[in-house]
């Protein structure tokens, strides 16, 4: 969107993160997606998925039905650890630039929905939108970092009501 904004009409992120400015937060990164690698490097993806679902980010999943979480770990374990490989080194912060001064130039409407319950995130999300005249922010309430699978139903309407508004109806 940044290269070709005449290519979009809106820009819809969930949980998004600019990138790592700290040149040290960033190496540290780097090192814990290096960590990842190795838990890749099974046939299967169960020692990633493992110890994804332990990670404090998605400790608000936890209250979710045990019929949601089986589903999302099923998910989970369909991907191919060498797609997620060639994902994380595309995609990782670790492995990606901070776009945080190229952010200026975007002319494309933008809105972020994070999980009111996700703080890291709602508050990236709150100073990229306090900056840029582009960028609005919604909050989904009693989410977490996953918001299309902790509430649904209020994501796709915050959607929904972006992309009403982007097309004019």
């Amino acid at each position: 969107a940044l290269a070709y904004p005449e290519l979009f009409c809106g820009l819809i992120l969930i949980s998004v993160h600019p990138g790592i400015s700290d040149v040290a937060e960033q190496h540290s990164r780097l090192q814990w997606e290096q960590q990842l690698f190795a838990l890749l490097n099974s046939p299967s993806m169960v020692p990633l998925v493992d110890y994804f679902e332990t990670l404090p980010v998605f400790d608000t999943q936890q209250s979710l039905p045990p019929e949601v979480l089986a589903a999302q770990r099923l998910t989970r374990l369909s991907h191919s650890p060498s797609n997620i490989r060639c994902a994380l080194k595309a995609l990782g912060l670790g492995h990606t630039p901070d776009l945080s001064h190229q952010l200026k130039a975007l002319n494309v409407p933008t809105r972020i929905i994070t999980g009111a319950l996700d703080q890291k995130y709602t508050h990236i999300a709150h100073t990229l939108s306090a900056a840029h005249r582009a960028i609005s922010h919604a909050v989904i309430p009693n989410a977490g970092h996953n918001t299309l699978l902790e509430a649904p139903e209020q994501t796709i309407e915050e959607i929904l009501a972006f992309t009403r508004q982007q097309l004019g109806r």
